[in-house]
């Protein structure tokens, strides 16, 4: 009866080990030590299927497809702009007349040349009478009447061409601006000195009421050579600004160019207002 008992322990034992996946020794022997007592074979399951709702959320790790590039012009339409019916203003030539000035007719007169503002302020005001002569000759020395007849319009506001040198020299010695007993002759038509011109303008400023003080001549060179009767003469007008030198000389003795009376002329006409 035992032994009955124990055979059936047995059994339900080796039963249950195969049940859990382990192998059992037999009753009475030892665990082999070169074996291990481990689980059995595993079987490996799959895992139960997700529903297709949360399938559907999972990445994709296809990549998508690409559009085929498509050229485009961008290039916009260019339309031409109406034109109204309105003149369109002209724009003004880059040469123009200064203001104040009149366009000069002398055809030997270059609008970059130093005396041409001076040339043409006399123009403006109708110190040179209108002619049909078409020169004004700059380089040439100046002679008595000439200056005389620049004066004689700039104080009678008259630019008539039919002014006789009798009226302009009466004028000139009406108001002492020419003299009998100057040291030097007057001769119309012969050029002048630039002392003399010194003189004349000097004479002149003193008949218009301009102040005149005495200047220092010691900064030219060649004042030593000024004579004793210009000496006041161009003091006065160097202290006013009428005559400066950048070489630094006088030259007394030398003509005077028209051009050089012209910027002069402009200056002490300036002056006298």
């Amino acid at each position: 009866m035992k032994r009955k008992i124990t055979a059936l322990l047995t059994a339900a034992v080796m039963a249950a080990g195969s049940l859990s996946g382990v192998y059992a020794a037999e009753p009475g022997r030892a665990l082999n030590p070169g074996r291990q007592n481990t689980a059995a074979e595993i079987t490996e399951e799959e895992p139960p299927e997700k529903p297709e709702d949360e399938a559907s959320e999972e990445l994709s790790t296809e990549r998508p497809s690409e559009k085929p590039y498509e050229e485009k012009d961008y290039t916009e339409e260019m339309t031409e702009p109406e034109i109204s019916g309105e003149e369109i203003p002209e724009i003004p030539s880059p040469e123009y007349e200064k203001e104040g000035q009149e366009k000069l007719p002398f055809e030997d007169i270059n609008e970059n040349a130093w005396y041409y503002d001076a040339v043409s302020e006399m123009y403006s005001q109708g110190l040179i009478p209108d002619s049909s002569e078409k020169s004004f000759r700059p380089e040439e020395n100046i002679t008595g009447i000439e200056l005389l007849s620049l004066l004689y319009r700039a104080d009678e506001k008259t630019n008539n061409s039919n002014d006789t040198r009798e009226n302009v020299i009466s004028w000139a010695k009406k108001n002492n601006i020419l003299s009998d007993n100057d040291e030097w002759k007057f001769e119309a038509d012969k050029s002048l000195t630039r002392e003399q011109v010194m003189v004349i303008v000097y004479r002149y400023m003193l008949y218009k009421g301009i102040n005149i003080q005495g200047g220092d001549l010691s900064g030219f060179s060649d004042s030593g050579k000024v004579s004793s009767y210009a000496e006041a003469a161009a003091a006065g007008l160097v202290s006013k600004g009428v005559i400066s030198s950048s070489s630094g000389t006088l030259r007394p003795d030398e003509a005077l160019t028209r051009a050089e009376a012209a910027a002069i002329i402009v200056i002490v006409i300036n002056l006298s207002k």
